[in-house]
């Protein structure tokens, strides 16, 4: 049997320790420290194997994430996943998409990739992944609220995790009792969630994992205020910030941040500067944690209660309300991709059942002799009506789950897609359209005066507005574009593929056509205000969408009716 070469070894031993200091950064340090072994390690690909370089994928995809970029890191791990690996690999891989994919807010995919990791689980023994994938499963089933379950999920994470080998990937005890954490915070019981944290804590701090170590610091101090403890709750937090700042996790940081400006609330202080107020609405709705944005702009129009500031705090009410509004349709889309998981495993176990029953007739027409032939003929007709049974079952399975799909991505009144998956499906165009260099815009618009209209005509009326925008912006554009309703009365649409100047003409012409009234209409003239943007060549879409808003800002202020082109001097 041939061996490789001493130097050789030498070298795939010293990549091996490399591999696995990048991976420990990822967790121990600032993310730009593992950023720097990998960059180190890129050189040496070339000659890696490809489990090697599969595992440096993994682990610069959760660079990239812990970078603020889990977009990117979620796309680079569907590569590997692509390539087709060993079993224990391919658990770790999803439930890396999984988490990714939370953070991007992408439900129906992060749902997607645990289904198909929790049905290899059974034919891979491996405590490490298995600790993963139901680490990350426990968290998003309570998310959608399926608490128990998803706690339960969570501890027996926590029991894999414990008899894992250390050097495991997914073997993390740290990174499984953070998750319990996660799915208790999901429920009521707040002595449970904290006694939680305290043994995910001891175990973070031995395995030197400061990302979750700040992350439940931060949760500690968040149930500390909970309680009324402000004096723990104070000492946490600050801990939490201190730690978050020497790691550059951001995202932890705003949470913290956030936790803290409720903490001055309660203590009586002052109303946080206009620049960190900004700072977190813009990462938290950069983001869509539109729960965190609302709780921000709670938390502000209290401060300017108490500061006797009327007008800011009715704006800020106000905004609050409507992020209200987007984290319920984030929950509701949430829940649906779990119903979505639900009925796909249900429809898998009615088809086995099925195809179990027809193997028995067969082996039954097999065996069955001339004397059995009655008994036969009444073995068949009860299978035959099982089967029936059973294709009903699937059918009506398969029935609700399309419901399920329909409702996770369309607005039920117009048809259009709903706010979530409208970004989600124009994000995904976007980087299509990087990818080829066609050009992309995005027009977000605004019925004018519509409370006007529902107050002094009734919501019947307003709906059948709704509804005739709607129409008007299918029949205006071709079917590649994107077309959403966004808000109450706020409508968008994404054109791949199409330049700005023919947006704009084909946006101006929805604008008359919605401007004057047909005959058969039976409504009221209404009309409309258009903001239209260009991608640039590097924005995200979220930044598109707040040069796209800034221009039907413009419209608005211009005198409504009209259409306002971004950055256009």
């Amino acid at each position: 049997m041939a061996t490789l070469p001493e130097d050789r070894v030498h070298a795939q031993e010293q990549l091996e320790a490399k591999l696995e200091l990048a991976r420990e950064l990822n967790a121990t340090a600032h993310w730009r420290s593992g950023r720097s072994i990998l960059e180190q390690i890129e050189p040496e690909m070339a000659r890696a194997s490809s489990n090697q370089r599969n595992r440096y994928d993994l682990i610069r995809a959760h660079n990239l994430a812990l970078g603020g970029a889990p977009a990117a890191g979620l796309e680079l791990v569907e590569q590997v996943l692509d390539r087709g690996l060993e079993p224990a690999l391919t658990i770790y891989a999803l439930s890396l998409a999984a988490n990714l994919a939370t953070a991007e807010r992408s439900y129906e995919r992060a749902f997607r990739y645990i289904k198909t990791g929790m049905a290899l689980v059974p034919d891979v023994e491996d405590k490490a992944a298995r600790a993963g994938l139901l680490g990350i499963t426990g968290r998003l089933y309570a998310e959608a609220g399926e608490v128990e379950r998803g706690v339960e999920l969570a501890r027996q994470a926590i029991d894999y995790a414990s008899r894992a080998a250390r050097d495991q990937l997914g073997s993390s005890l740290c990174i499984a009792g953070q998750r319990l954490t996660a799915a208790l915070e999901m429920g009521s019981n707040i002595q449970a969630n904290l006694e939680a944290a305290t043994i995910a804590l001891n175990d973070c701090k031995r395995e030197q994992n400061e990302l979750f170590t700040a992350a439940l610091e931060s949760l500690i101090g968040e149930l500390h205020l909970q309680t009324g403890d402000l004096v723990e709750s104070e000492r946490w937090l600050h801990q939490a910030l201190s730690r978050q700042q020497a790691i550059g996790y951001l995202s932890g940081m705003m949470l913290t941040e956030l936790r803290l400006m409720d903490l001055e609330l309660r203590l009586g202080g002052p109303m946080p500067n206009s620049a960190l107020i900004g700072q977190l609405v813009s990462h938290f709705q950069a983001r869509r944690f539109w729960d965190r944005k609302a709780r921000t702009h709670q938390l502000v129009a209290r401060f300017a209660e108490r500061e006797r500031d009327p007008a800011t705090a009715l704006e800020h009410l106000q905004r609050e309300a409507l992020s209200t509004e987007r984290y319920a349709v984030l929950q509701r889309s949430r829940r649906t991709a779990y119903l979505e998981v639900q009925y796909d495993m249900d429809a898998r176990r009615r088809e086995l059942a099925l195809l179990q029953e027809q193997s028995r007739i067969s082996e039954l027409e097999q065996t069955t002799t001339r004397q059995q032939t009655r008994f036969r003929h009444g073995t068949q007709l009860s299978a035959a009506i099982l089967i029936a049974l059973l294709a009903v079952g699937l059918f009506r399975a398969m029935r609700e789950r399309r419901h399920f799909q329909n409702l996770s991505r369309q607005d039920s009144m117009t048809q259009l897609f709903n706010h979530t998956n409208f970004f989600e499906v124009a994000d995904r165009a976007l980087n299509s359209c990087i990818g080829s260099g066609e050009p992309f815009t995005l027009t977000v618009g605004d019925i004018d005066h519509f409370k006007q209209i529902n107050d002094g005509h009734g919501h019947l009326v307003g709906d059948t507005v709704i509804q005739r925008v709607a129409s008007r912006m299918r029949a205006g554009f071709p079917k590649t574009a994107i077309l959403g309703r966004i808000g109450g009365e706020e409508f968008a649409i994404a054109s791949p593929g199409m330049s700005l100047n023919e947006a704009r003409d084909r946006v101006d012409a929805i604008r008359k056509e919605i401007n004057s009234a047909r005959s058969d209409d039976q409504v009221l003239q209404v009309s409309m205000s258009f903001g239209v943007a260009e991608f640039d060549g590097s924005e995200t879409i979220e930044q598109l969408r707040k040069r796209a808003d800034h221009a039907l800002y413009e419209a608005k202020q211009g005198g409504r009716d009209r259409v306002e082109i971004a950055d256009e001097q």
